[in-house]
Parts: structure tokens; C-alpha cells; sequence
């Protein structure tokens, strides 16, 4: 059957919107007539909805229009559509876009166009998909696009695919550990604040604490509450918690009571080890070990029989972010496969991991399980806040080889401390949107480094893929890699059919790794641990992780960001991730949020909030470093991407895992400013100071230096608590008279430096 140019163009579109899910997608027809190029553009909307047949109709008329618009009669031009992996911008522009040539005859050639290539073997993955969704379609014209069956000649039945390395056989971390204690009874095991621990000391302080808490009633399937900062004592009541069969359920000590009380009660705690200095935190009713008494007697411990790798090994909680938080259930099976055998991590005797990541994160399971499984040395940070300093001087002193940063820390560490990773062999990260400039700045700075971006959720224990490197990454995003030995994964459409290579869709994941499930919720665990379309075993079940995804030309995944993370602006739909990793690419950025607002009317708007570099910190003024980035972005992204404001701040809220809380953003729970003048950021400390009160008092977001006070919201009762606040916070009194006569920032921060007292 001979294709039409229509059905061409309608199999681009589909292929376009299938690669991102982008709903609207911008063709561009360039004609040549002697030396002379003219352009159109048409607008199609391909949303999951649309039906080939529907787009094929859009072509029809999308050719006669862009014929029309490039040239003056005579036949329909043959077009070229231009893309660059979000829809065209709407303004017209066509640089940095690869171009696809449709002939009329039906054919389809991909070249790079307007100076940016293609990474290698892209293009001809987009021919593929194209050639798929031209036959699919034509097969099924009335069938939504989203719901077209797209094959793939290099993947199997199911979609999943793995590491050619199969796990070493599971067993339980305390095993392993104790194995460690007998080969090298007298080898250093942990260390800490100049203090340290051999294995045979480890392993002997561990069983006492063991048969402490054996005599609690604590056994398999029981689940210990650990409520204690960073110390030797806490990988000794970590260790004790798994030799009595037990998991334990790591707690932060600036949890609010009622999350303590919640997450214990939930968990069924009945027993709690924390110091005397924390106990009294532990919620009234649970039984509380101090981990530091030793009048039990080791030999007084009986290891519990019968126990497996199946068994818990720990509990960790959700954020509770879209509800109450879950406790996802871990077995030791799932910690084995992550640390043992590994064929993305050369893992070696003599190597010194840090810990710094809190329990409650799945971050710390690598950090302790991957040094004391493999009989390395595991130091420990010094308790409290994270200081740059003091990272430096214990990555120094320790001497240590493998070193695991969240994402936003590590881009804050390259940013103002490189020298933090002298001597380092292995820096891995994970947990949000790695920055390509940060990592190649990395390599830069040290070209001998081993470097691993991990992916992972909780459920699948730390890492599902992972892309490990001694070369910075090839283009401009950094790959989460592949999976990981004893993992598999898929990439799947709504109707849990797999996608070929280079279409978005839903990344699931199987395998060793898959957590037990949801503490007490059946439902939820039945909604996201499915069964496996093609189990190898009874039971076998995949999660689904809830983010976007493609498989590259080079195998490994390229993350799209999260599905609930998607908004819709000016009618295209965006992902706040990208965006915040295009900030993180700029050089005077180290850490960038991005959030959505109402913009007052029917949409929403894009506000962003960046950490400046320390090289930027004390150059530029917040103005003008917000104004900068927002023309640095206009520059690469489509306009509908450009944050409405890039507002400068001296530090963003990070929650108890050190990622920003993104739900503490401003923009979250204010409104927009809604007043006729155009915004005019802060351009001294000040008039930040000034902005962030009135948007506090005012519920606004962003505050600009020329808005009027009254214009904004404001009030007589409300202006009195703000000059009471300026008494506050300032020393001075300011007329309520001042404030109804000069109600603008500026002129307020004129006022308020008059008014203060001066020394002498």
C-alpha cells in the first residue's frame, strides 16, 4: 500500500508526541526556491485522545497551510519538520532542532539540523518509531494514540530486560557481616570522631545489644525502633537489631511527636533503642534500650532458627507527600542483591565508605551494608547538620575511597568545594536530576574518578539502573544507566505494553530488589506491586515506579521525570525537572527549584527559586543574577518553559533525605501577584528581607520592590502587624503614616535605613 505525504507527516506527529508526551507539536516546512528559503509552521494537537485517522486529517490541512505560508502557488512543498525533543517554540524558532525530511513518496530521513546533531544511532531510532507508528496506525485509525501497540524487534514478550550478570544467592546481612568478623576478627570495621571499632569488636557489641533486646520479646518479624544521631553506637544497634531477626525502623529525631507517634504505632513498635539524651522522644508505651549499655553478656545471645533472606531487614516511610506515609517493607534478599556481586560498583577490600545519608533514607543502606558486607571500613560523619567543612576534613582524614552525595549535595560540594573528592575513587549520587555541567566539572577537576548516577525508588532498594563512568557524559543530560545486577526493567504504555526503544512510557521494574509491599495497606501494595506479566517464579510481582521514561540507541534509560511533576503551561505540558536541570546547568547556579502557580486567570505559571554558586554569591546582585538566568534560559528553552521569575535565595529548605522540599516553595501556597505594574526584584539584602515579610504577611509570590502595599492585599489592621514586624526584626519604629505614604519596598527600605540607629 503506497503512503501518502499526509500520512507521513501524521506518523511524525504521532511519533513526536509518543517520544514526549508533549500534547502539542509545532511542524515547521522549510522550501527552497534558488537561493531562497521560506518557512511556515503549523500547530497540531496530539493529545492521548487523538486518533491516527484525526491526525491524518490535521495533515491534510496542516500541508495546504504550510504551502501557503512558504510559497506563492504551485504544488504542495514537500516539508521538513523540525523538533528537538520538546514541541517547536511556539514563537517560531527552529534552532537547535534536528530536522525530518518527509518525501513525497512517504520516506522519512532524520539528519541534525540548525547546528545541534543527534547523539549517535537517535536518528535512526526515530525513523523505527515513525515506520512503527505509521503501521500501527493505518492498522488501527481509530484507535487513540497512546493506546497504539508499538513493537520493537530487540525486545522480548514482556518488555523487561536486565544485567547479563545474575545476583550472587541471597543471604542475610548479618551473616555476612559475622563472615567478615571471623576472616578479619581484628580489621578496623567502623570508625567515627577518632574512635573505631574492629570487626570482632562490632560483632561482639552487636550480639550483646542482640540479647538485650531478645529479652524485650524482640524476634523475627519484630520491628525495633532506632531513634539515635550518627554515631558507632547506631551501626552497633543496627547490626544487633538484624542478628535477633528483627528489622528495625530508622527514626530522625527532628520528626514532629505526632509523625514519631504515627510511624511507631503504625509499625507495631514495642521496643525502641535510643540514647539517654533522645529517649524521652520515643512515644509514651514502647520499652527504650540504651544503646550504650553493655550489662548484658554477649554469650548471653541465642541466634534465633528458621530465619531467611525473605525476612525483613528494615522499614522505611514515605514523605506522605500525596497522603499518609507508608512504610515499605525491605528483606534482606533485597539488600544482598544491592551490595553483593555488583556489576556496576568495583567494590574492594581496602575501601572506606562515608556515612552521611540519614537511616530513614535508602541512601544509608549502600552507604553501611556496602562497607561492612564487603569487610571495608565504613566512617561515619560526625553527628548533626551537614557542614562543608567538616565534610571535607572527614573525607580527608578518614581517607575515604567511595563517597555517596545526594544529588542536590553533590552539585553544592562541586560548586564551593571540589576539593572535597581529592583522593575519592568513587563518587555516586542519586535522588533527583543529575546536572551534566556539575558531573563534567567533576572530571574536570579530578579526571581519575569512577562517577554513578543511580536511580532508584525506595520499593526497588537505593538503585534499579545506574550509569557508572570514568568519562563525563556525552551530551547534555546525564543517563541513569541500566539495570543493575539481580534487576529488570520495562518501559510500558498505559495498557502495560511494552515500548520500543526512544518512546516514552512508564518505567517498572523487577527482580531481586522489589521490596515486600506497603506495611498494612493491601490496596496500596496491590496498586503498585503488580504481577509480572512473565514470572519466573509463583508470585513474582514489578513495581510500578511512577516515572517517565525512554531507552536510548545506547541501550541505557534516559529519565523523562515524574509523572505527577508534569503541569500544564500556555497549554504545553512541561516537566518542572527539566526545567530545573537546565538552571543547574548554568555555572552561577548550585541548587534550583521550580514550582507552578495559578497565574490568576486559567493557567498556571512557572516561578523558580535558585541557590547562586559561591563564585556568583558575592559578585552579582540577586536582581540581576535572576534576570540573567532567565535570559540564559529564554535562550534554550521554549518561551512557555521560561520561569515567569528566577527568584534569588540564600538557601532552600531541604527535607530529612537533604532534597529540597519542594512543597515549602512560596509559590506552592501563595497566589500570584496580580498588580498592573511589571514585577522589579529585590536588588539588596534588605529589600529581600522587605519581600519575603510582605509575601509572609500577604500570602503573595513573588513581592516586587515597586508594588504597592495596598495594591497587593494590604490593609490598615494588616499594615500594624507589619510595622510590628519591622520593630521586630529591624529596632526601628516606622510610622504607620511612613508606610500609607511610601507603601512600595524601595521607598520602605529608604525609610527604614534613615530610621536605624547609627553607631558613635
Amino acid at each position: 500500500m503506497n503512503t501518502s505525504i499526509e500520512e507521513t507527516l501524521a506518523a511524525v506527529v504521532a511519533a513526536l508526541y509518543r517520544r514526549t508526551l508533549q500534547e502539542r507539536i509545532t511542524v515547521g516546512c522549510l522550501v527552497t526556491e534558488g537561493p531562497e528559503t521560506r518557512e511556515g509552521c503549523a500547530e497540531f494537537e496530539a493529545d492521548a485522545s487523538e486518533t491516527f485517522a484525526g491526525l491524518v486529517t490535521q495533515a491534510g490541512k496542516a500541508l495546504v497551510d504550510l504551502g501557503d505560508q512558504a510559497r506563492t502557488g504551485g504544488e504542495s512543498p514537500e516539508p521538513t519538520v523540525w523538533f528537538s525533543g520538546v514541541p517547536a517554540d511556539p514563537e517560531g524558532r527552529a534552532e537547535n532542532r534536528p530536522l525530518v525530511r518527509l518525501a513525497a513518496d512517504g520516506t522519512v530521513e532524520v539528519s541534525g539540523g540548525h547546528g545541534q546533531e543527534w547523539e549517535p544511532g537517535e536518528t535512526e531510532l526515530f525513523e523505527h518509531v515513525v515506520r512503527a507508528v505509521l503501521s500501527a496506525g493505518r492498522a488501527a485509525l481509530g484507535t487513540p494514540l497512546a493506546q497504539l501497540r508499538l513493537t520493537s524487534p530487540d525486545t522480548n514478550t514482556d518488555g523487561f530486560w536486565g544485567s547479563a550478570q545474575a545476583p550472587e544467592q541471597a543471604v542475610r546481612l548479618n551473616e555476612l557481616i559475622a563472615e567478615q568478623a571471623a576472616r578479619g576478627p581484628r580489621e578496623p570495621a567502623v570508625s567515627h570522631a577518632g574512635q573505631s571499632l574492629s570487626r570482632e569488636e562490632l560483632d561482639r557489641r552487636a550480639r550483646a545489644l542482640a540479647a538485650a533486646l531478645q529479652a524485650q520479646g524482640v524476634g523475627p518479624e519484630s520491628v525495633v525502633a532506632v531513634l539515635m544521631e550518627r554515631s558507632l553506637d547506631l551501626i552497633v544497634t543496627l547490626l544487633a537489631v538484624l542478628k535477633s531477626g528483627a528489622a528495625y525502623l530508622a527514626l530522625s529525631p527532628d520528626d514532629p511527636a505526632p509523625r514519631l507517634a504515627a510511624l511507631t504505632e503504625d509499625a507495631g513498635v514495642r521496643v525502641a533503642v535510643a540514647p539517654p539524651g533522645l529517649a524521652g522522644l520515643v512515644p509514651e508505651g514502647i520499652a527504650v534500650l540504651d544503646p550504650a549499655d553493655h550489662t548484658v553478656e554477649a554469650e548471653a545471645f541465642v541466634p534465633p532458627t528458621g530465619l531467611t533472606p525473605d525476612h525483613l531487614a528494615y522499614l522505611c516511610y514515605t514523605s506522605g507527600s500525596t497522603g499518609e506515609p507508608k512504610g515499605v517493607g525491605v528483606p534482606h534478599r533485597a539488600v544482598s542483591r544491592l551490595v553483593r556481586g555488583t556489576d556496576w560498583v568495583d567494590i574492594r577490600p581496602d575501601d572506606v565508605f562515608l556515612h552521611l545519608s540519614p537511616v530513614s533514607f535508602d541512601a544509608a543502606t549502600f552507604e553501611i551494608f556496602g562497607a561492612l558486607v564487603n569487610g571495608c571500613r565504613l566512617a561515619v560523619l560526625p553527628a548533626g547538620r551537614i557542614e562543608m567543612e567538616q565534610l571535607a576534613t572527614t573525607v580527608r582524614d578518614e581517607q575515604v575511597s567511595v563517597l555517596l552525595l545526594p544529588t542536590g549535595l553533590l552539585h553544592a560540594t562541586i560548586a564551593s568545594r571540589i576539593d572535597v573528592f581529592t583522593g575519592v575513587r568513587h563518587v555516586l549520587t542519586g535522588g533527583d536530576v543529575a546536572s551534566a555541567p556539575h558531573v563534567r566539572q567533576l572530571f574536570e577537576a579530578h579526571p581519575g574518578v569512577v562517577y554513578t548516577n543511580g536511580y532508584g525508588p525506595t520499593e526497588n532498594t537505593t538503585y534499579t539502573t545506574c550509569w557508572t563512568s570514568d568519562t563525563p557524559p556525552p551530551g547534555a543530560s546525564v543517563p541513569i544507566g541500566a539495570p543493575v545486577s539481580g534487576t529488570s526493567v520495562a518501559i510500558l504504555d498505559a495498557g502495560l505494553d511494552p515500548v520500543p526503544p526512544g518512546v516514552a512510557g512508564e518505567l517498572y521494574t523487577a527482580g531481586e530488589g522489589l521490596a515486600r509491599g506497603y506495611l498494612n495497606r493491601p490496596a496500596a501494595t496491590a496498586a503498585r506491586f503488580l504481577p509480572h506479566p512473565s514470572p519466573r517464579r509463583p508470585g513474582e510481582r514489578m513495581y510500578r515506579t511512577g516515572d517517565l521514561a525512554r531507552r536510548r540507541a545506547d541501550g541505557t534509560v534516559e529519565y523523562l521525570g515524574r509523572a505527577d511533576r508534569q503541569v500544564k503551561v500556555r497549554g504545553y505540558r512541561v516537566e518542572l525537572g527539566a526545567v530545573e536541570e537546565a538552571l543547574t546547568g548554568c555555572p552561577e547556579v548550585s541548587v534550583a527549584a521550580v514550582a507552578a502557580q495559578d497565574d490568576g486567570g486559567t493557567g498556571q505559571r512557572l516561578i523558580a527559586y535558585v541557590v547562586p554558586a559561591e563564585s556568583a554569591a558575592s559578585t552579582t546582585d540577586p536582581a540581576a543574577l535572576g534576570t540573567l538566568l532567565r535570559d540564559r534560559l529564554a535562550a534554550r528553552l521554549p518561551a512557555y518553559m521560561v520561569p515567569w521569575a528566577v527568584l534569588v535565595r540564600p538557601h532552600l529548605e531541604l527535607n530529612r533525605n537533604g532534597k529540597v522540599d519542594r512543597r515549602a516553595l512560596p509559590a506552592v501556597s501563595r497566589q500570584p501577584r496580580t498588580v498592573w505594574n511589571e514585577y522589579v526584584a529585590p536588588t539588596t539584602e534588605l529589600e529581600q528581607r522587605l519581600a519575603d515579610l510582605w509575601g509572609q504577611a500577604l500570602g503573595i509570590e513573588p513581592v516586587g520592590v515597586e508594588d504597592d502595599f495596598f495594591d497587593l492585599g494590604g490593609h490598615s489592621l494588616m499594615a500594624a502587624e507589619l510595622l510590628s514586624a519591622l520593630h521586630e526584626q529591624f529596632g526601628v519604629d516606622i510610622p504607620a503614616r511612613t508606610l500609607y505614604l511610601r507603601p512600595t519596598i524601595a521607598e520602605l527600605a529608604t525609610a527604614i535605613e534613615a530610621a536605624a540607629p547609627t553607631d558613635g
